[in-house]
C-alpha cells in the first residue's frame, strides 16, 4: 500500500507539474497574442477616421491591456531560479519599452497626428514586438522541452514501479491477487496522464513547425486530431447565425470528408454543430443513433454521423463557429474527459490563428488605403506647389519692379510697403519649396546629383547671406575649417539646403549669443567623411522636444511656432537629404544652453539610395 501510494502520489505530481507548465504555456501564448493584437487595433485605430470605429478600437486595446497584464501578473507572480528571473526580466524591460511606444503611438492619434504615429509604428513598436515575440517563442520551446523531460522522468519512475510492485505481488496469492489489482488501476491511471501528455506534445509539434500556411496548420492539426481520436474526419466550420447556415473553412481526414468540401454551406439545424453552438461547450456523443438522442434534435436523423464531439471556436469575444471530428462508425463506449480536453485545445488554438488571420486581413486593407492615402496627399502637395509658384513669382517679380519704381520716384512710403509685398512674397515661397520638397521625399522622387564639389565657396555664400540676420540678433559668427578647402561628391544645391537650414535655426533660437560653424575631415572604417557641427548658446531643447524634433510639421514645442514662426519641415526635410547622400544629423542639446547639429556626409559617394529616405 505504500509504494501504491507512493506510485500515485508521483504520478499526480507528475500530472499537476505538467499542468502547471501547460497553463503557463498558454499564459504566455496570451500574452504574446495580446501584444500582437494591440499592435493591430492601433494601427486600425490610427487608419479610421470614424469617431465610433476610433472609439471602439480604444475600447478593444483597453480590453486587450486588461487580458495582457492579467497573464503577466500570473506568470510574474510565480516563484523563479535566478537564470528564469533574469530571462524574464529582459522580457519584461521590452514589454514596458512596446508600452511606452504604444501610449506614445496613441498620443498622437488622439492629437490627429496620424503619419507621426504611423512612423513610430513602423520604426519603434513593431521591431520591439518582433523582439518581444521571439524571446516569448523561445520560453514556449523552453515550456515544451521542460514537458517533455517530466513525461520521460514519469516514464522512468512509472516503470521502477511497476517493478516494484510487481516484486511484492509474488511474495502471497492473496496479496498478489490485490496488487494486480492495483497495477492495473495505476497503469490506466499512468497511461492516461502518459496519453494526455503525448497528444500535447503532438499538437506542440504542429504549432511550433515553420513555414507552414495558417491552413496548411489547421488541416494539419485536424489530422493529428483525427489520429489522436479515432476518427474518420476533423472540420471547422464558420456559423452564420443571422441565417442559420454553417460554412466548411477546412477538412482533413479521410475519403469521407470529400463529402463537404471546404466551402460547402449547408443548413446548421441539419448538423451536429448546431448543438455545439448553441450550447457553448464541448460536445461528445459515441453513438447518435441511441435511442435518447433520435427525439432531441431533428439533426439526428438528417445526419449520417454515428459518433461526433466538437467544440466552440470563439474568435474576439464572439461565437465564431465549431472544431469537430466525426466518423460514419459509432464508439463502443464513451469519450473520455481528456478527449474533450483535447477538443477544446485544438479549438483554442484554431480561436487565435483565425483571429490572427482576420486582423492580419484588416492591417493590409489598412496599410494598403494608407499608402494610397499617402500617394494622392504627396501628389495634391506637388501639384498644389507648383500650381502656387506660379502666381507668386510674378507678385513676387513685379513688386521688385515697383519697389524700384518708387525708389527712384522719391516715394519711401511706397517702397516700404511694395517691400513688406516682396519680402512676404519670398517667405511664402520659401514654404511652398519645403512643402514641395517633401513631397517629393515621401513619393521617392527627390532628384540627388552627386558631383565632385569644393564646399568652401558654398559656406561662404551661406555665412554671407545670413550674416545681416546674425548681426539683427546680435549674435557672433565663428567659422573654423582645417584648410581653405574641402572637396567631397555631394549635390551642391541640397547640401546648401542644408547648412542655411542650420544656421538659420541656430541664429533663430539665439539672441545676443554665439554662432559656431566648425567643418572637419575624420576617416571611420576606412572611410573618409567630412564633419559639419553648428553649434549655438541658444535656448536649447529638452530630451522630449530633441525626440520629434525631426518630425515633418512638427517642432520641439507647439510654442516656438508662435513665437520664432516656422512650419517644422526644415530638419525633416535635411535628415532627410542627408540620409540621401549616405549621411546623418545628430543632435546635442540641453536646455538653456544651447544646441549642437551634427552632419556627417561620406567624402565619396558612388551612388545614392533614394529610399534611404
Amino acid at each position: 500500500m505504500f509504494v501504491l501510494h507512493k506510485t500515485i502520489s508521483n504520478s499526480t505530481r507528475h500530472l499537476h507539474k505538467i499542468a502547471d507548465e501547460q497553463l503557463e504555456t498558454k499564459l504566455i501564448t496570451s500574452m504574446r497574442d495580446a501584444d500582437y493584437r494591440r499592435t493591430i487595433a492601433l494601427h486600425t485605430m490610427n487608419a479610421t477616421e470614424d469617431p465610433k470605429q476610433r472609439n471602439q478600437a480604444i475600447q478593444h486595446i483597453q480590453d486587450i491591456n486588461a487580458e495582457f497584464h492579467a497573464a503577466r501578473e500570473q506568470i510574474f507572480s510565480k516563484p523563479r531560479t535566478p537564470q528564469e528571473k533574469k530571462a524574464w526580466k529582459e522580457t519584461d524591460l521590452l514589454i514596458k519599452q512596446g508600452e511606452t511606444f504604444q501610449h506614445r503611438v496613441l498620443k498622437l492619434i488622439e492629437q490627429k497626428q496620424h503619419e507621426t504615429a504611423r512612423h513610430l509604428l513602423a520604426e519603434e513598436v513593431i521591431p520591439r514586438q518582433d523582439t518581444f515575440v521571439n524571446n516569448i517563442t523561445n520560453t514556449l520551446n523552453i515550456q515544451r522541452m521542460k514537458i517533455e523531460e517530466d513525461l520521460a522522468e514519469a516514464v522512468q519512475h512509472n516503470n521502477q514501479s511497476d517493478k516494484l510492485l510487481a516484486l511484492l505481488g509474488s511474495i502471497a496469492m492473496t496479496v498478489g491477487v490485490f496488487m494486480i489489482f492495483v497495477i492495473k488501476r495505476t497503469r490506466e491511471t499512468e497511461n492516461a496522464v502518459l496519453e494526455q501528455g503525448n497528444r500535447i506534445r503532438a499538437l506542440y509539434g504542429v504549432t511550433s513547425k515553420s513555414g507552414l500556411l495558417l491552413v496548411e496548420q489547421i488541416n494539419e492539426m485536424l489530422n493529428i486530431g483525427c489520429q489522436l481520436l479515432n476518427m474518420q474526419c476533423g472540420r471547422i466550420f464558420r456559423i452564420d447565425s443571422d441565417v442559420d447556415v454553417i460554412t466548411v473553412l477546412n477538412t482533413s481526414g479521410t475519403e469521407y470528408c470529400n463529402d463537404l468540401p471546404p466551402g460547402t454551406t449547408i443548413n446548421l439545424d441539419e448538423t451536429l454543430c448546431a448543438i455545439t453552438y448553441k450550447s457553448k461547450r464541448p460536445t461528445a456523443i459515441h453513438d447518435t443513433q441511441a435511442p435518447q438522442f433520435l427525439d432531441q434534435h431533428k439533426c439526428f436523423q438528417s445526419s449520417n454521423v454515428n459518433a461526433y464531439i466538437g467544440a466552440p471556436i470563439v474568435v474576439s469575444g464572439k461565437n465564431y463557429g465549431t472544431v469537430n471530428f466525426s466518423s460514419t462508425n459509432k464508439r463502443s463506449k464513451p469519450f473520455a474527459e481528456t478527449d474533450k480536453d483535447l477538443v477544446n485545445l485544438i479549438s483554442s488554438w484554431a480561436s487565435v490563428a483565425i483571429e490572427r488571420q482576420l486582423e492580419q486581413q484588416e492591417i493590409r486593407e489598412a496599410k494598403e488605403a494608407a499608402e494610397f492615402a499617402n500617394q494622392t496627399k504627396s501628389a495634391f502637395l506637388a501639384n498644389m506647389s507648383h500650381e502656387l509658384r506660379t502666381p507668386l513669382n510674378a507678385i513676387i517679380g513685379y513688386s521688385e519692379m515697383l519697389v524700384e519704381e518708387s525708389v527712384e520716384a522719391g516715394d519711401k512710403q511706397s517702397a516700404d510697403d511694395l517691400g513688406k509685398i516682396n519680402t512676404s512674397g519670398h517667405h511664402l515661397l520659401s514654404l511652398i519649396d519645403d512643402v514641395l520638397d517633401l513631397s517629393k521625399i515621401e513619393a521617392g522622387r527627390m532628384d540627388i546629383s552627386l558631383e565632385l564639389t569644393n564646399v568652401s565657396p558654398i559656406i561662404d555664400e551661406v555665412t554671407s547671406t545670413l550674416q545681416p540676420f546674425v548681426d539683427k540678433k546680435g549674435n557672433k559668427l565663428t567659422i573654423n575649417m582645417g584648410v581653405k578647402s574641402y572637396y567631397i561628391r555631394t549635390d551642391k544645391t541640397r547640401f546648401k539646403q542644408i547648412l542655411y537650414n542650420l544656421l538659420s535655426n541656430a541664429n533663430k533660437f539665439t539672441k545676443n549669443g554665439r554662432l559656431t560653424l566648425n567643418i572637419m575631415p575624420e576617416q571611420k572604417n576606412g572611410s573618409d567623411w567630412i564633419i559639419i557641427e553648428v553649434k549655438d548658446t541658444g535656448i536649447g531643447m529638452s530630451p522630449k522636444q530633441i525626440s520629434r524634433l525631426f518630425e515633418a510639421f512638427t517642432q520641439a514645442d507647439p510654442s516656438i511656432g508662435k513665437e520664432f514662426g516656422g512650419t517644422g519641415l526644415g530638419l525633416a526635410i535635411s535628415r532627410s537629404i542627408c540620409k540621401m547622400m549616405g549621411g546623418e544629423i545628430f543632435v546635442e542639446s540641453t536646455e538653456g544652453l544651447g544646441s549642437t547639429f551634427t552632419v556627417v556626409l561620406p567624402v565619396s559617394r558612388s551612388s545614392v539610395n533614394t529610399d534611404a529616405a
